[in-house]
């Protein structure tokens, strides 16, 4: 995971270049905390951005959101709540490439934080039934 310290330049991705896409170029999903509601300001995780390998592209496109100044993209994103087996919200964040919804639990949540639950923003504005870390 990598942390954040200034702002980069947003490339987007075209029809070509994901369907190019060579594994070999990072990881096809990336992660960002956008929230973090158990440190609060102090030791804050907001920025968090993983997994290690994420490619540069999903990368930007997941920094862009810190920002709320994304357009929109290839790369199919969600937003997504991390939570504790009390249903205690942990961590907010977005989640982009091509993934199964664990992916930040199993990464970052559940290591750093013991985060089990994971629920996805439907498009109608409510937060999807919990996946659970495995």
């Amino acid at each position: 995971m990598s942390r954040l310290n200034k702002k980069r330049m947003i490339e987007f991705i075209t029809p070509t270049e994901a369907v190019n896409y060579d594994p070999k170029d990072g990881a096809k999903y990336g992660w960002i905390i956008t929230e973090d509601h158990i440190h609060g300001r102090q030791k804050s995780d907001v920025g968090t951005i993983g997994p290690s390998n994420c490619s540069g592209e999903i990368e930007e496109l997941l920094v862009s959101k810190l920002d709320q100044s994304s357009e929109e993209s290839l790369w199919s994103m969600d937003k997504f709540q991390m939570l504790d087996g009390n249903g205690e919200l942990y961590y907010v964040g977005w989640i982009a490439g091509e993934y199964d919804l664990t992916e930040p639990l199993d990464d970052f949540g559940t290591p750093n934080a013991g985060a089990i639950y994971l629920k996805v923003l439907e498009k109608d504005g409510s937060w999807s039934s919990a996946v659970e870390a495995f």
